[in-house]
């Protein structure tokens, strides 16, 4: 989903209003969510999603997962942890098939 189609269905922007309580999802998004599900997912899953009476949201945002585990944060240092460190930042990168996907200076 788009950041406008984000704002359009909350009033909120995804990059400022980071979770959604139960409150804070109107019918519309709900509708959306509802037909989505209907046309992404197996009939039961897209029922428990239907059946479920308070919904939360957190946008997710385009970002690129971190590179290393340890940061510093002024003097002291910050650990990245569970869900915080990605998959894709714990596996090497797969090599390049061919010359033409390896990035430009």
């Amino acid at each position: 989903m788009t950041a406008e189609r984000f704002r359009y269905l909350t009033g909120y922007d995804p990059t400022h209003r980071t979770y959604l309580l139960p409150r804070q999802i109107g019918a519309a998004a709900r509708t959306v969510v509802l037909s989505e599900a209907q046309r992404l997912l197996p009939p039961q899953a897209a029922a428990v999603i239907d059946a479920t009476s308070d919904w939360n949201a957190a946008p997710v945002l385009d970002i690129d997962p971190p590179h290393r585990m340890i940061h510093r944060v002024g003097g002291a240092r910050a650990i990245l942890l569970g869900d915080a460190w990605p998959p894709s930042a714990r596996t090497p990168p797969a090599a390049p098939t061919t010359a033409s996907t390896r990035p430009t200076a």
